[in-house]
């Protein structure tokens, strides 16, 4: 039991009497059984007494004593549930106020600073005040009423926090070596080549990551609880960029390295879900699972609003755990700010938040039929909706419901308004059972060119095996009601991310299936390991071939991943035409010598000439947000030529008369000193030509 911080009561000691009476009055066990000690200590008991008769450690026993006489001065202890309560209460001030001041400034936003921080600090508050209650729900009431300003101002000047160093010392090498296994392994597949693999930027981060990040951090996005490009995403993920545009400016650490750290938190975030809930032994391979996925390794390094979906996903299901062993009004609120947080991110996690309001509303609504502790569940449910609303945040002022529901990537859209709901609801079952197979059969498509299922086959095996003893009923060795509710979310996610929407088996939208993906497989695998034990002949044989053959496809898949360089073909080239990358990379290197070039980096504009086809990949709008984000400070022209340009040539000057034919005219063959640059992988040369100067890049 740990010790409480404490609240004055303006005198320098306490009677005996008023000890009595505290102990009376004392809200929760914690207290009665501090003023307890305290109590029998005045009457003459030793502390050896003491512990006997309140079943304390007698060190326990001792450092309250200790405390209690060297803070005399100081009062009583504030218990931890009153404790939480106030934080709850001054977290839900905050969140109400920056509402106000979003209301009364969502025209100027000139106080968009203020009112984020007190969201911020809102979320931070209610959080840190759930961690404080009681874990036994019944015995916390909901946290509204008159805010004391007593209270608070008690607790910050008595709050104290307690580093204890010996726990680091004494923990178990057993427990440290998988962790660091695993944190090395993710790090060295995220970190590893991120400013050259994939060599050119070829989707919507830099849009949706470069250019909103440096917009915001300028000043020019006022309203940061708006919506990103489509309304598919908050523009708190640009926001969290801006932080690192400052530090690396226009580079591209600024849109990657934000996108590999979280897809590091997001693996050993899974192998501590999977130790808590599933077996200690199984988080070290469900990490390895997930940092081996070729969309996970993809997205880790390309796109932050992807790979952020895939990190939320993780931490639900950790806070639907928690929920599902203790239904107490920690677990609910935690659960209902997480929840909250992740409606203001990418549409397709957003659908998982969604999901998961509907089943915890249906284990509310089941245990309050069954008259299990009502007021507990009322309380608990209510603080949930509460507290998604203060993860929410301001944001709730700018999501009306089509934008919040992201309806325009719904079927309707895809097959017009005068589509029947027969003929919606027809294309929707048809679509299903192809977004169903695309763990172990069908292929995703849209950016990634790995156009295969989310699991390489072995490991779809496994998958297929956790995913039927899952929903299966009856217990297996590892079931428990968190590994069915996984099950379910693995046929629930493929209908809303996939089979109702626009696009069948976009793989930007299936990111929450990667942990779901990861967890079903390692529980297969238990499962079948587990029975392999049971074998008469060579049972000792058999769990080997089955784990070596585990550990063989996630370090192949990882080492194809690099080998295979698939993350270099962008998503708007016609790869049935051109599969050699040629266009990405004379793009890349346009860039890379428009910056390097004194005089045409000193020109406000800059004409890039090309041919006919290349005109048409130049002006994609992809394409075109490189060259705003790259070279904010400099236009860039396109112009069309005729046949006197060739499709793997570009020309670069600082106007657009040009005469072609002139011999001014300096060659960059990047492509030809191979051992310095980098190429595509088709080994297609390109050549750029520059004027009025030329120089080679860094």
């Amino acid at each position: 039991m740990s010790l409480v911080p404490y609240l004055p009561t303006g005198k320098d000691s306490l009677e005996l009497e008023e000890l009595e009476q505290l102990y009376h009055e004392a809200e929760d066990a914690e207290t009665r059984t501090y003023l307890q000690v305290v109590l029998l200590s005045q009457q003459g008991y030793s502390p050896n007494e003491i512990a006997q008769l309140t079943l304390l450690s007698e060190e326990t026993v001792l450092n309250w004593l200790e405390r209690y006489n060297r803070c005399q001065n100081k009062g009583i202890p504030v218990s931890s549930a009153k404790r939480g309560k106030i934080y709850l209460r001054v977290g839900l001030v905050s969140y109400f106020i920056s509402l106000l001041i979003t209301y009364y400034d969502s025209i100027n936003f000139i106080f968009r600073g203020l009112v984020f921080g007190l969201w911020i600090i809102a979320i931070a508050l209610c959080y840190y005040g759930l961690c404080q209650v009681d874990t036994r729900g019944e015995q916390v009431k909901f946290p509204i009423r008159k805010l004391s300003w007593r209270e608070v101002s008690s607790l910050l000047a008595n709050s104290r926090t307690h580093f204890q160093p010996d726990r680091l010392r004494k923990l178990p090498w057993r427990k440290i070596i998988p962790v660091v296994g695993v944190m090395v392994f993710t790090c060295f597949t995220s970190l590893l080549f991120l400013t050259s693999y994939p060599f050119n930027s070829i989707g919507d981060e830099m849009r949706d990551t470069g250019i909103n990040g440096s917009q915001i951090s300028r000043g020019e996005i006022k309203n940061i609880f708006a919506y990103g490009f489509g309304n598919a995403h908050g523009l708190i993920i640009p926001h969290f960029t801006s932080f690192f545009y400052r530090i690396f400016g226009n580079t591209l650490l600024t849109i990657r390295l934000p996108a590999a750290l979280i897809s590091i938190f997001d693996v050993l975030l899974l192998y501590l879900v999977i130790q808590k809930f599933f077996n200690k032994r199984a988080g070290w391979w469900a990490a390895l699972i997930l940092a081996s996925l070729s969309l996970h390794l993809y997205y880790s390094r390309v796109e932050l609003v992807v790979i952020f979906s895939s990190f939320w996903t993780t931490a639900i299901l950790l806070a639907l755990g928690y929920l599902l062993k203790n239904r107490s009004l920690k677990n609910f609120g935690r659960l209902g700010l997480i929840l909250g947080f992740t409606l203001g991110f990418h549409a397709s996690v957003r659908t998982f938040a969604l999901l998961t309001l509907i089943i915890v509303a249906g284990i509310f609504l089941y245990y309050f039929w069954r008259k299990v502790k009502r007021t507990t569940l009322l309380n608990g449910f209510g603080l949930l909706l509460l507290l998604t609303l203060v993860g929410f945040g301001p944001r709730l002022l700018f999501s009306p419901p089509n934008i919040f529901f992201h309806t325009e990537a719904l079927t309707e859209a895809n097959q017009g308004s005068s589509a029947s709901l027969l003929e919606r609801v027809k294309y929707t079952i048809e679509n299903y059972p192809k977004s169903l197979m695309v763990y172990i059969y069908e292929p995703v498509n849209v950016k990634s060119h790995n156009h295969q299922p989310v699991l390489p086959p072995p490991l779809a095996i496994f998958f297929v095996v956790g995913l039927v003893l899952a929903l299966l009923p009856g217990g297996t060795q590892y079931k428990n009601p968190w590994i069915t509710l996984v099950g379910l979310y693995a046929l629930f996610l493929p209908f809303t991310n996939s089979a109702i929407t626009n696009i069948t088996n976009a793989d930007y939208r299936l990111s929450p299936l990667w942990p779901i993906a990861a967890i079903l497989t390692t529980y297969g695998l238990f499962e079948i390991l587990a029975r392999l034990r049971h074998l008469k002949i060579a049972p000792r044989l058999a769990y080997a071939g089955v784990a070596g053959i585990t550990l063989l496809t996630i370090f192949y898949s990882t080492f194809w991943f690099f080998d295979s360089e698939i993350a270099t073909y962008g998503m708007y080239r016609n790869m049935s035409e051109e599969k050699d990358g040629y266009q990405d990379y004379m793009v890349t290197y346009a860039i890379k010598t428009i910056q390097n070039n004194p005089l045409l980096k000193s020109q406000n504009s800059v004409c890039l000439i090309a041919s006919p086809k290349n005109v048409g990949f130049l002006t994609l709008e992809q394409i075109k947000d490189q060259f705003d984000f790259f070279l904010p400070r400099t236009k860039v022209m396109i112009r069309k030529a005729g046949q006197e340009i060739a499709d793997n040539q570009i020309y670069l000057a600082n106007s657009c008369e040009q005469n072609l034919t002139t011999e001014d005219w300096i060659k960059l063959d990047y492509c030809g000193q191979p051992q310095k640059y980098s190429c595509p992988p088709g080994k297609k040369n390109f050549l750029i030509w520059v004027r009025p100067a030329a120089s080679q890049t860094n």
